[in-house]
């Protein structure tokens, strides 16, 4: 099964922090940092919310992109 297109991007910063980048319709391509722990985690939010500049993208919800997309940086 393929991979849906996604408006975001994302990026290992350190064992515990990654860095998503939005591609959004207003071309602000806003940051949005994510620190992943065991029990929990932190988002610092400063995305668009559901609008894609490119109108074939699928997955343009960020929690569905945090639960369900595979991250290939950095050795998954």
């Amino acid at each position: 099964m393929e991979t849906p297109l996604t408006c975001f991007a994302c990026s290992r910063l350190n064992e515990t922090t990654f860095m998503i980048i939005e591609d959004d319709k207003l071309g602000e391509y806003p940051f949005i940092y994510a620190k992943v722990y065991t029990s929990v985690l932190i988002l610092i939010d400063t995305g668009c919310g559901r609008v894609s500049r490119d109108v074939l993208v699928k997955v343009t919800c960020l929690r569905v992109f945090l639960e369900t997309y595979p991250i290939v940086d950095n050795d998954n």
